[in-house]
């Protein structure tokens, strides 16, 4: 008696493509440069392109995911001006670590997915003072910085609920047979 399966094929779950995730981070750059940033609390508005970036690499790995995030930074240097490439850095490093764990998570739950989002905008916050810092800013406004930080998580976070829930809710699953080889 064999418990080897005859069925000689897996499915796949096809990710979203790179077009699709470089118009969302072109969205999501205008929205968090026009709305968002009007909207700010205490200095901290939300980061729609760190909640695109988390989101994908989640889904796609670590590859494809720090293309996206190098991208993302990009725009976040673009808008913010006078980092010298640390909110590229920053995010590359979020889409790396969130990439990396995307072996090891669940991302059809929502509750995860938000932990995951919370999570990347204080590891993305601590990238970008880590490398400011090494660029000579001020190391005094850190505890400052890591009430806006904690604050700007918290706000990244409620504002990706409902995107999170949106998109889990419509989120056809493709399903794409992958037919094995048999290794015997």
């Amino acid at each position: 008696m064999s418990f080897r399966s005859n069925d000689r094929e897996i499915a796949a779950v096809s990710a979203p493509s790179i077009a699709i995730a470089v118009g969302l981070l072109a969205l999501a750059a205008v929205l968090q440069a026009t709305v968002l940033h009007a909207l700010a609390i205490r200095n901290a508005t939300p980061s729609l392109i760190l909640v695109v970036v988390v989101l994908y690499a989640l889904q796609v790995g670590t590859k494809r995911g720090l293309l996206i995030g190098v991208l993302g930074g990009l725009f976040e240097d673009a808008l913010t001006g006078g980092t010298g490439g640390s909110w590229t850095l920053s995010t590359a490093l979020v889409a790396i670590v969130a990439g990396a764990m995307s072996r090891f998570f669940f991302s059809d739950s929502p509750p995860a997915l938000m932990i995951a989002v919370a999570l990347g905008s204080l590891l993305h916050s601590a990238f970008f003072w880590s490398i400011m810092s090494l660029g000579g800013y001020p190391s005094g406004l850190a505890v400052a910085h890591l009430h806006t930080a904690i604050l700007q998580a918290i706000y990244t976070t409620v504002v990706a609920t409902p995107v999170i829930f949106f998109v889990g809710r419509n989120k056809e699953r493709p399903v794409k047979r992958i037919p094995l080889r048999d290794f015997r």
